[in-house]
């Protein structure tokens, strides 16, 4: 299957209109060497190279010429190593995700810790007067006192069951139960 890039062209087409530009200056003698051969976007990267480079340099079954010859290694060259590129970037975004996500969970640790009297004060006891307790249960399960303050919104609405829940589902759906951010 061809891989389409953000330019709207396929792989083939961008390696053809490459193999195209060096043909065409090869042979020629002038100063004017015509445009630049375009270059490669990173979303156009993988493809079976080895079998279809040489499809697109050949022409009707005979050698190509010394520029294909060169422009199909320099293709090779591009091709493989745009794909450890992006493997190797992949592999860094998934870890960086994952210290981002640690460093979310041990904040709203640290900030549910704070929050937390270790003793009954004056000052919270009209609070719990005024309240039948509705205003601190989870807003998920309904039934555990709220204890998890989630970043970035800053909203204390779930208990620890509940927000382990939530961290261990895909990262998509991470969200906060109240305002989806």
């Amino acid at each position: 299957p061809a891989h389409v890039g953000p330019h709207g062209l396929t792989v083939r087409q961008d390696a053809n209109r490459v193999s195209a530009w060096t043909n065409r200056n090869n042979g020629s003698t002038g100063g004017n060497r015509g445009p630049m051969p375009p270059t490669f976007p990173p979303a156009a990267a993988t493809m079976d190279h080895p079998n279809r480079l040489a499809q697109l340099t050949n022409t009707g079954g005979q050698e190509s010429t010394a520029g294909g010859r060169d422009s199909e290694h320099l293709a090779d060259q591009l091709c493989r190593h745009l794909e450890q590129t992006q493997l190797a970037a992949k592999k860094k975004e998934d870890v960086l995700i994952r210290q981002l996500q640690e460093t979310q969970w041990k904040l709203a640790q640290a900030m549910n810790a704070r929050q937390q009297p270790s003793s009954p004060s004056s000052s919270s006891a009209p609070l719990a007067a005024a309240d039948d307790g509705e205003h601190f249960k989870c807003d998920v399960c309904m039934d555990k006192d709220k204890s998890i303050l989630l970043i970035p919104c800053r909203h204390l609405c779930m208990c620890g069951e509940c927000a382990d829940r939530l961290m261990g589902g895909p990262l998509a759906k991470r969200l906060c139960p109240r305002c989806r951010q």
